[in-house]
């Protein structure tokens, strides 16, 4: 992997906020909402009665997630994120998918089955793989994963 140097804005410590990882240009912060979803599935498979809570959450891009980043974060980690290299910013990407596919598959078999002991398994399983996907892209941002699977 190519070392590279963040932009100022990205340096300053205004965007610090967000905690973003000076080797690989990425905050990890934007994995929090995964981790909400995994929480969520976790009580779903313990207590189907808060099903509706997981039906309700929606994920956001990471320039989403930026994009609703305090004002004095949001320009450093933008700038960071534009000065990433590309192929961590597609591999974050692909794995951010996939996390978001798990939970649209999972939502949609649990919307469209009659309730079962089964959508507690389900629920158990998908989180996870979430947690499994969420891992990987972490190492990403971490800089730890150096091959692009």
């Amino acid at each position: 992997m190519v070392a590279r140097t963040l932009p100022q804005a990205a340096r300053n410590p205004a965007a610090r906020g967000l905690d973003i990882n000076p080797a690989t240009g990425l905050t990890a912060a934007y994995l929090d909402q995964f981790s909400q979803a995994i929480m969520l599935l976790e009580m779903l498979a313990a207590t189907p009665d808060c099903a509706d809570k997981f039906y309700s959450w929606r994920p956001l891009s990471y320039r989403e997630h930026l994009d609703a980043a305090p004002a004095a974060d949001r320009a450093g980690a933008l700038a960071a994120y534009e000065a990433a290299n590309p192929l961590l910013r597609e591999r974050l990407d692909r794995l951010a998918q996939s996390m978001i596919d798990v939970v649209a598959a999972a939502r949609d078999v649990m919307q469209t089955s009659p309730s079962s002991p089964a959508m507690g398994m389900l629920a158990s399983r998908a989180a996870r793989w979430l947690a499994g996907l969420a891992s990987r892209a972490g190492d990403v941002i971490d800089g730890a994963e150096t091959s692009a699977h």
